[in-house]
């Protein structure tokens, strides 16, 4: 096996035990069914759970700073928030990781915590609907959405509901170790293995933790904006390097050239509009930057496979289906 994926679920005052509990117990029933395919190329999770007292400080907290996470879980709280110094603790720790490449995950009410760190701001993101409006008026500069169960935005990712937490564990499940280990320990939580098939967690996943820190700069800079309106001299700048420095390192940490990853990245954040009943494919083609609707079908299959109809559908019909695995 490979190095670990380091997975850090955070545990602060208030926080549901029921669903750091319940990730663990995921991921672990993950690693179990990763460890039966004997495959020594694949990686397991090291999951950690990351226990913060209300008397937190600054200081404590640096200790968590250094565990070079991949994944880092907000969960929700059954009471009342953190308290105000909690609060400014836990929004540097996430604030912190974030810049690091950390992917930051919040479910549930969160998406408060996830939302006061700021690395959310002129972005969406979705919360229970009860938290809804208090969030929205506290953090005027963020959209939400719960009309959305998850939001994907590449290094912030957003679930809804309480139970939203097996939607998110299957996703990093399906991200890290792969559809069918997803699938497997799906079936074996008897959860609907058919409202998470590939189509429907398919998409743009960058890397973030490739240790360039000019690069990781310019790819949060890029998902703030949601792809849209960037060109290269821009991203130099972001970067403060020569451009052809920039290309070269930027393709080195990424994988992709800049064009290329910022088409891949408004493709899949498309597939967020798409899940939405009653949204069209021009509707999502527009809010993704895409003024012509058949190029918009062109760059969606050429990287996902199938039409942005065909990905509608299929989203649509796992998830009105009833049928649990036999």
């Amino acid at each position: 096996m490979g190095d670990p994926i380091e997975i850090g679920i955070l545990e602060y005052a208030g926080s549901a035990k029921s669903v750091i509990f319940g990730l663990v117990d995921m991921f672990d029933i993950a690693n179990n069914e990763c460890r039966a395919l004997k495959d020594t190329s694949r990686r397991l999770f090291n999951v950690k759970v990351l226990e913060l007292s209300s008397a937190a400080s600054l200081a404590g907290i640096d200790t968590y700073r250094k565990h070079n996470l991949s994944v880092l879980i907000i969960p929700p709280t059954l009471t009342t928030l953190p308290d105000d110094d909690q609060v400014r603790d836990l929004s540097k720790l996430i604030l912190d990781v974030h810049h690091t490449g950390t992917i930051v995950v919040s479910v549930c009410g969160g998406a408060y915590l996830l939302a006061a760190s700021g690395i959310a701001s002129g972005r969406e993101m979705t919360t229970h609907w009860a938290h809804r409006d208090v969030l929205q008026r506290k953090y005027p500069d963020i959209t939400v959405n719960t009309e959305q169960l998850l939001i994907d935005g590449g290094d912030i990712i957003t679930a809804g509901g309480l139970m939203a937490w097996t939607d998110i564990g299957l996703l990093l499940v399906d991200r890290y170790l792969g559809t069918d280990v997803m699938i497997s320990t799906s079936r074996f939580m008897i959860l609907n293995t058919a409202a998470r098939s590939q189509v429907v967690y398919s998409g743009f996943h960058p890397a973030l933790t490739h240790g360039d820190a000019a690069v990781l700069k310019v790819q949060l800079w890029i998902h703030r904006h949601g792809g849209q309106g960037v060109n290269l001299p821009d991203m130099a700048d972001q970067a403060g390097l020569n451009l052809r420095t920039f290309i070269r390192r930027f393709s080195s940490a990424t994988g992709f050239n800049p064009g290329e990853y910022c088409q891949r990245f408004r493709i899949s954040a498309s597939r967020n509009f798409l899940m939405v009943p009653g949204c069209t494919i021009e509707h999502a083609a527009w809010q993704c930057g895409y003024g012509d609707v058949n190029a918009y079908r062109k760059v969606f299959k050429r990287y996902l496979g199938v039409t942005p109809s065909e990905y509608k559908s299929q989203f649509l019909m796992a998830n009105t289906t009833d049928t649990l695995p036999t």
